[in-house]
C-alpha cells in the first residue's frame, strides 16, 4: 500500500492521506497505527482526509470491521475522518452515514464521504465551527 501521509497546514490540524495502487487489510491497519501515533504527538484537534487515486483498489471483504477498527482506535483529539470518493453515490454516501451512526466512538470522532477534496475541507470548517473541539 502506498501512502503519502502529510499535513495540509502549517498548524498540523489536517492529515491528508492518499493510497495509490492494491493494497492489503494488514497494510491498511499498519498505515492507520502510523497515523494514530502522529495523532497522539499533538494535543489540539485534528481531522483526517483520506483520498484514494483512481488506480486503488481495496482489499476483498467488507471493509466495515477495519473502518469500524480505525474508528475505535482514534485519539480522542481526532474531530472528523473524511474519505474522498469522487465517485461516491448517493447509495456509498447513506452507508457511512448509517455507519457512523451505528459505531459511534468513545471520542466521537465521525466518518464521513464526500465528492471532492473542497468539499472534505469545508465540512471540515462546518465541523469544527459547531464543535467545542474546534481548534
Amino acid at each position: 500500500m502506498t501512502v503519502d501521509m502529510a499535513w495540509s497546514d502549517a498548524s498540523a490540524t489536517i492529515m491528508l492521506c492518499n493510497s495509490q495502487g492494491s493494497w492489503t487489510w494488514e497494510e491498511y491497519h499498519a498505515t492507520l497505527s502510523e497515523i494514530v501515533k502522529v495523532f497522539n504527538q499533538v494535543d489540539h484537534r485534528v481531522d483526517l482526509i483520506i483520498m484514494r487515486g483512481e488506480q486503488a483498489t481495496m482489499p476483498t471483504g467488507s471493509p466495515m470491521p477495519h473502518f469500524q477498527r480505525a474508528l475505535r482506535i482514534m485519539p480522542s483529539n481526532v474531530g472528523l475522518v473524511v474519505l474522498v470518493n469522487t465517485n461516491a453515490n448517493g447509495f456509498a454516501r447513506a452507508l457511512v452515514s448509517m455507519f457512523s451512526k451505528l459505531f459511534v466512538t468513545k471520542n466521537h470522532a465521525t466518518l464521513l464521504i464526500v465528492g471532492s477534496l473542497e468539499e472534505a475541507y469545508s465540512k471540515i470548517a462546518q465541523h469544527r465551527a459547531e464543535s467545542k473541539l474546534a481548534v
